[in-house]
């Protein structure tokens, strides 16, 4: 466990733009006076040099991290930063000495537990700072960090809270930045709609924040995370939270990059609920849940400690392992589940891509549904199989075998830069030095045909239309009366299933790239398109595909190519063009990984490759369709 220190920390300078214009309240916890003195006088040298430029908010700083230079405007795909810069807001009103967390007392509740409490009410001159300060203080009884987060960000869902809600937070900060020469202001046209971008226009401001960032986990590292400048690690412990952090170590070499994510790592790995002596430092909030059509998404900010500034959080993914549904396309349930194919063997009992000349067909050994899950005591035996093309690949990006070979470390539950080996659904276990499948087991162990031990991400794009007849109506179904959405459709070369266009995130690659990626290669053949045109087309969804969509889901999938120690995870979007402007014209043809593209009405009729039918429900119940 860790204990932590509280470190004296300098006046904040005042400034114009409402930027660190009040003080903290007098550090009292450290008990060697000259020693306090020797770090008041550096902290004078370095307000000084503050001085001399431009001074940011923690709010603006993450918001600069996330901003992309040229286009001016933040990821589409990133839900963490809406409730990221609401915790930023908290953070410094804690560095301004504003607020604090209440005291633990004899019960020694955690940190996620414990209320925010006022300390001062005065006007920091900032309009956000203070609009967040009249809420906390109009409201009684207190609340925790959490709750607050939720208000701040409007998605909680109780009516009379709603007003607490901060209206165009982004827009607010982006236009802070523009006031300071940092960025400016433009219109792009998107389609369907203008929106106000703000393209970076001095570039000095980011590169000094970004090198800051990599100095503090680089050169400057300390060895021991208490003794790091407190607000360099709230920038950390936030920048992480709202998912912008990776940006500042994008330009770092391969090996620097490796170091930047240790030390980063070991900041997360610090324990928040350790406390010190000192009744007056914790303050923290634990984590932010932000609700996104039909799912939870859970996004940390750490907790942040004490009006002096101490951050220490973990980043979290808080599902429950259980909550997974049984899996069934990768496991043999021992029924005859496809009376199509057997009434006495179920349809899933052979593994995939197995029985074949070139492979011997792998039975699965019968697991019932009450014996998935591990906890679940059972006489296991299961077969051991990795397909010969896996195991003998000299690919970078397929894993060696760390049973087989004892130099073989693989960074589990961590971003290792050429595979990202996190899970949507939190830390798994590792069993054997290999990890075990979360969902549980599935009568298959090794790799089968995947290339990573423990999660393999994929994405999938979901693109859809309304049905329309002759006359450009939407048609209706005849017995749900609700409109029939179509969807682009492929059929599977590997198994002749149809399913939604998708693949396998490469190394390095964003989600964003994957999604546009695939849609190229298994819909977009240009049959009968001249270069400009297809040079135009591929403009056109990439500006879609980069600026548009929906985030429908996120996490396991009920792949049959899943074994006790790989699986498959997935991202989809959905694109949807209600008003057949763009997407809705595309004349799809199968490309090189789809024996065919169409579009398919979407029902739930159609028999789907592994989780689809599940994903293209809930695009249904997003436009109201027929299902």
């Amino acid at each position: 466990m860790t204990t932590v220190v509280r470190r004296n920390v300098r006046p904040a300078a005042s400034n114009t733009g409402g930027a660190y214009s009040d003080s903290a309240s007098s550090n009292t916890f450290q008990s060697n006076q000259n020693e306090r003195d020797d770090r008041d006088k550096n902290d004078e040298r370095d307000s000084d040099d503050d001085d001399k430029e431009t001074r940011l908010t923690l709010m603006e700083e993450v918001l600069l991290l996330g901003l992309k230079d040229r286009e001016g405007y933040t990821s589409f795909w990133n839900d963490c930063i809406s409730s990221g810069l609401r915790g930023c807001i908290l953070t410094e009103l804690s560095f301004r000495g504003r607020v604090e967390l209440e005291k633990t007392g004899a019960r020694r509740r955690t940190l996620a537990n414990r209320k925010v409490i006022l300390l001062d009410d005065t006007a920091t001159g900032d309009v956000l700072l203070d609009e967040a300060l009249r809420h906390i203080k109009d409201t009684q009884p207190t609340e925790t960090v959490q709750s607050w987060i939720e208000y701040l960000s409007g998605e909680c869902w109780n009516p009379l809270k709603l007003k607490y809600q901060l209206r165009n937070v982004r827009e607010r900060l982006a236009k802070s930045l523009v006031d300071k020469g940092i960025c400016s202001t433009e219109k792009q046209n998107f389609f369907l709609f203008d929106m106000t971008t703000h393209p970076l226009s001095d570039s000095v401001h980011k590169v000094k924040l970004v090198k800051k960032v990599q100095d503090s986990v680089l050169s400057r590292w300390p060895n021991d995370p208490r003794r790091m400048d407190k607000r360099i690690l709230a920038l950390i412990y936030l920048a992480h939270a709202s998912d912008v952090l990776e940006n500042a170590f994008t330009s770092l070499s391969d090996d620097d990059y490796e170091v930047a994510m240790k030390h980063v790592r070991e900041l997360l790995d610090l324990d928040p609920d350790q406390e010190t002596d000192d009744s007056d430092i914790l303050i923290s909030f634990s984590s932010i849940r932000t609700s996104l059509y039909s799912f939870r998404i859970v996004a940390s900010m750490g907790p942040f400690l004490s009006r002096m500034g101490i951050l220490l959080g973990t980043r979290i993914n808080n599902y429950d392992m259980n909550g997974i549904p049984l899996h069934h396309k990768c496991r043999n349930c021992g029924r005859g589940c496809d009376p199509v194919k057997s009434t006495t063997t179920c349809a899933n009992a052979k593994f995939t891509r197995t029985g074949t000349k070139d492979q011997v067909a792998i039975i699965r050994p019968v697991i019932p549904d009450e014996k998935v899950r591990w906890s679940s005591s059972f006489d296991y035996q299961p077969v051991e199989f990795t397909a010969e093309k896996v195991r003998t690949s000299t690919k970078e990006y397929v894993d060696r075998d760390p049973r087989q070979d004892s130099s073989v470390e693989i960074p589990w539950n961590s971003d290792d830069r050429l595979c990202d080996r996190r899970s949507y659904h939190g830390t798994y276990k590792i069993i054997g030095r290999v990890p075990q499948n979360p969902c549980g087991r599935t009568g298959i162990t090794g790799r089968g045909h995947l290339g990573h031990f423990g999660p393999n991400h994929a994405a999938d794009p979901i693109v859809t239309r309304w049905k329309r007849d002759a006359n450009g109506e939407k048609v209706i179904h005849t017995e749900t009366r609700k409109p029939i959405l179509q969807f682009v459709c492929i059929k599977r070369k590997d198994t002749n299933e149809y399913a939604i266009p998708g693949g396998m995130v490469d190394k390095k690659e964003k989600v964003t790239e994957t999604l546009q990626r695939e849609f190229q290669e298994e819909t977009l053949n240009f049959p009968d398109l001249d270069e400009r045109n297809k040079h135009d087309l591929l403009a056109t969804i990439k500006d879609i595909f980069e600026n548009g969509g929906i985030r429908i889901y996120c996490g396991y999938v009920d792949d049959p190519r899943n074994t006790d120690n790989s699986w498959m995870e997935t991202t989809a979007y959905n694109f949807h063009d209600g008003n057949n402007e763009h997407l809705a014209l595309i004349n799809v043809h199968g490309g090189s990984d789809a024996l065919s593209a169409f579009w398919h009405d979407l029902g739930s009729e159609t028999p789907l490759f592994a989780s689809h039918a599940d994903f293209l429900q809930r695009v249904a119940n997003l436009h109201q369709a027929h299902w």
